[in-house]
Parts: C-alpha cells; structure tokens; sequence
C-alpha cells in the first residue's frame, strides 16, 4: 500500500476527486477519464530485451518490441510508464515511485597539527567540516532554488537533483576553520528574507555539479546498482579516466589552484605525477610513490574521494 501525506491545512472536495472511492463499482469512468490518451499503451507495453522503470531512461538501443511500432519507442524515456495524468503528478516525486536522486558531497578541511614531545608536527590528515550552517543556490539563475541546512557530524550536505548538470554556489560558515572572519558590516543586510544576517561572511564554493568525469564503470559493487540500466553506458576511456584522477586530486587538496577547464593545464606532467604520489605517500599503508594511477591507487583514490 502507497499512502500520500499532503500538507497540513490541505483541503479536498471529494465531488472533484477523480479516484473511485472504496466499493463504488460504477465510479471507474472518472478514473479512466483521467488517462493518458496512450494510457493503456504506457502501462502495457514492453521491451523485448529491456525493462521499462519509472523515473529511468531506456537507452534507444534497447527500445526493441517483438512486433514493430515506431511510435511506442518514445515510452522508453522517462516517466512514461503510467496510465494515469492524475497519479502521475501526485508520484511524480515520490521516493516509492522513482529513484531518490540527491547531489550528496562531504566537506574537510586540513586537521590541526599539533607538536608532541620527540615527533614533531604530525599533519596530513582531514577532518570533516561538521555541524556548520550553509547556503547552497543551485544553479546562476536570479530565481534558482536556494537551500539552507547545517553540514552533519561527517561534514556530508544532500541537495535535490533539478539538472543532471548545475553550477551550485554553495556558501558555508567556514572561517573560524580556514581563515580569520572578516570585520563585521552592520550596514549591509541581506536581500533575501530568509538569509541570516552574517551569510556575506561565508566561504563561498562554486562547484560545478554532474561534471566529474569517471575513474570506473559502475558494477554490482556499486551503491544501488540497477543490472537492467547501468550496464547501458559504456566504461570510461583512457581520457576520462586521466581527468577524473587530476578532478578528484585537487578536490582532495592535492595540487595548485589551476585555471586551465578540463585539461587542467596549469598542471605540468611534472607536477601531475608529484602530486599523484603525494597522495600515494600519503596512504595508510603507503602505496609505491611511482606517480602513476595504478590499480591500487585508482581504488584508493575512487575510496576516498568517492564516485
């Protein structure tokens, strides 16, 4: 059973209400008036070689049907697998109908290294940026969404998923962590009526979400891997693999600030492979600094920066 909560104060005229009620036999006709006009089409048909799920597209490869019909090849995208208008608006973000989809990103910032007697400084590791409150606008848009929350213990910040591709201007209350705050300015306040009234002092990130290239294809391993959709894109070639390693080493604090887009090309060879095996030093137990991504090194990069 799927139940629906509406918000409270939400009012329903049940006269308007299209759904037959419980024993009232003769009410289907306002349900079927509610249709799609390929209703039956949407909820019957089905791929040869395919499974169709809502909320997921079938690649147009695998659109094959047993008898031709050029026109039912369009039910292989995305929310097309109800018969009814009326249910697919109240499902339409539903956690039970479809796939959840959140960007989900974890903030750390360098650990304090503090000298203990005989060893020195002690440095290297990160600690999450826990507990801080953040303003995230998702997309550049003047009438983006905006998002406010408090990062978790793990410094980890869930934002929903408008465009598989965004820029999001995140801001989080991070000086105390990374810098000296700024001098107050009591004259400025916020445009938004919903900003806190110290949000311009924020350490502002801009993150180009959907962007980061892969360093593996998913398999059965990977978090909710689905065998009927997954397998359809093809594994990442040398070039992807490439910038998605020098991605997730300046994500990880690894490396010069760089300015060069895709390639990266503030970077020289040089300083690729220095910053490559820092991180292989850096690794508990070390991996052999050799500076190339080799299969350990992939895993422990993929482990700790995540996909």
């Amino acid at each position: 059973v799927l139940i629906f909560l509406f918000a409270k104060g939400s009012t329903v005229d049940p006269k308007k209400w299209p759904c037959p009620a419980a024993g009232a036999l003769d009410a289907i006709t306002g349900c079927e008036k509610r249709f799609w006009s390929n209703g039956k089409a949407r909820r019957d048909t089905q791929f040869e070689n395919h499974r169709r799920r809502f909320g997921r597209t079938v690649d147009p490869a695998q659109r094959e049907l047993k008898t031709p019909k050029p026109e039912l090849l369009e039910l292989g995208s995305d929310e097309k697998t109800f018969a009814c208008r009326f249910y697919h608006g109240l499902a339409v973000h539903s956690p039970c109908e479809r796939d959840v989809k959140m960007w989900v990103l974890q903030l750390k910032v360098d650990a304090p290294t503090p000298l203990t007697p005989g060893s020195g400084a002690q440095g290297g590791k990160k600690v999450p940026l826990a507990n801080r409150r953040f303003v995230a606008k998702l997309g550049d848009a003047v009438d983006s969404p905006v998002i406010r929350g408090t990062t978790s213990d793990s410094g980890t910040i869930a934002l929903p998923l408008f465009d598989p591709e965004v820029l999001i201007i995140l801001k989080v209350d991070a000086f105390a962590a990374l810098a000296p705050p700024p001098p107050p300015k009591p004259e400025d306040q916020p445009i938004d009526s919903e900003a806190a009234v110290d949000e311009d002092q924020f350490v502002t990130l801009r993150l180009k979400a959907g962007t980061l290239k892969r360093l593996q294809a998913r398999d059965a391993n990977s978090l909710n891997f689905d065998p009927s959709f997954d397998p359809d894109r093809p594994p990442p070639d040398d070039a992807e693999v490439r910038l998605g390693t020098l991605e997730r080493l300046y994500n990880l604090g690894y490396g010069k600030d760089d300015t060069g887009g895709d390639t990266f090309g503030n970077w020289s060879n040089d300083e690729r492979r220095e910053f490559l095996k820092q991180f292989q030093r850096d690794q508990n137990p070390p991996l052999t600094a050799s500076g190339t991504l080799d299969t350990p090194t992939r895993q422990a990069l993929f482990k700790e920066h995540g996909g």
